[in-house]
């Protein structure tokens, strides 16, 4: 029902059973006029039941500062990475500037500065490791197609990382801990394309080199601490959206191992934060539900995660420091729980 915002309306509604009279009223002109002007600030409303009070309705404000505007334009932090090797640089996802943009963010200073500026907005980016560059996708009318940049944590111009290439669509960039090794899969009419390059001396990027090529969904490359051995979640073996590892080194490109479970999914979340530890934390669902595993793809061992007796999947969110742990999430019942599993030394 649509009124006009500058009329205060009664409504009387009905509780009382209305006599052959009243209902005649009720399709008599007062509610007749109603209909034709919004302007009336009386009206007699009837339904199955009977009489009721009056109530009045405030009008509706619908200037720019109306609260109930406000509320949809309020600033929304959509979310927040800190560098690994300098905590006292982080990257922020806001709308602070009226859209989705990235925003340096100073953890001493509790200060943002804008990065981005896309008219459609930048909603995903990628902090490295030292804290120096911002990676993110930079497309052309939100289409989502486009070459990955990379801008400085302090500002400054965008560099494109991959000038030579066709634009192409990707979910996102991988890199390794120390910072040397800068990976992701690109979408393009041909398929999917999974590429490294190197990051060398005075952050330059070498030229790129590709691990992997399918007309089939894949994903990553997960990489290892210092990016030496990449792993790829493929869809390869499969015409459903289940999922398997291809393992490979990142220097030569040639394939160390591949993990497939017949027709469960298995996805890598990360490698251990040890150097020279090529242990894989990754889940799969032969149970019917998601559970943690390890996988070294360089001595292809397997090794459980014991886990207590959870209904529902558990979600694996990271490793300790000290790669004795990885930290996990179950949903038994809709509720999340942490848990903390001691899963042994490498």
């Amino acid at each position: 029902m649509l009124v006009s915002p500058s009329a205060i309306y009664y409504i009387t509604i009905l509780r009382e059973p209305l006599s052959n009279n009243t209902r005649e009223c009720c399709n008599c002109s007062r509610m007749s006029e109603f209909a034709g002007n919004f302007t009336k600030r009386c009206f007699t409303f009837y339904y199955c039941g009977g009489r009721a009070k009056k109530i009045m309705l405030k009008p509706l404000i619908v200037d720019q500062n109306a609260p109930w505007k406000q509320r949809f334009r309020a600033t929304v932090i959509a979310g927040a990475q800190i560098a690994s090797a300098k905590p006292d640089h982080g990257l922020v996802t806001s709308t602070q500037s009226g859209q989705y943009q990235l925003f340096a963010w100073n953890v001493s200073s509790n200060s943002l500065l804008q990065l981005t500026f896309n008219a459609d907005g930048t909603v995903f980016g990628l902090l490295s490791p030292d804290g120096r560059y911002v990676y993110y996708l930079e497309d052309k009318g939100g289409n989502e197609m486009g070459h990955f940049e990379r801008i400085p944590w302090s500002g400054g111009e965008p560099e494109d990382i991959t000038p030579d290439l066709p634009p192409y669509s990707a979910f996102g960039l991988s890199m390794s801990r120390t910072g040397n090794i800068l990976g992701g899969t690109f979408a393009d009419d041909c398929g999917f394309h999974t590429r490294v390059m190197t990051i060398g001396t005075g952050d330059i990027i070498g030229p790129l080199r590709e691990l992997y090529h399918s007309r089939k969904m894949m994903f990553g490359p997960t990489l290892s601490y210092d990016g030496q051995v990449g792993v790829v979640t493929s869809t390869d073996r499969t015409t459903f959206q289940h999922n398997g590892l291809i393992a490979f080194n990142t220097t030569t490109g040639k394939a160390l191992g591949e993990l497939w479970d017949g027709g469960s999914s298995i996805m890598a979340f990360g490698f251990s934060p040890l150097p020279g530890d090529f242990r894989l934390l990754a889940t799969g669902t032969k149970t019917g539900y998601n559970r943690p595993f390890i996988w070294n793809p360089v001595s292809g061992e397997t090794t459980k995660v014991h886990l207590p007796d959870f209904p529902g999947d558990v979600s694996v969110m990271d490793w300790s420091s000290d790669g004795k742990t990885d930290f996990t999430g179950t949903n038994p019942s809709g509720k999340t729980e942490p848990v903390n599993l001691r899963i042994g030394d490498k």
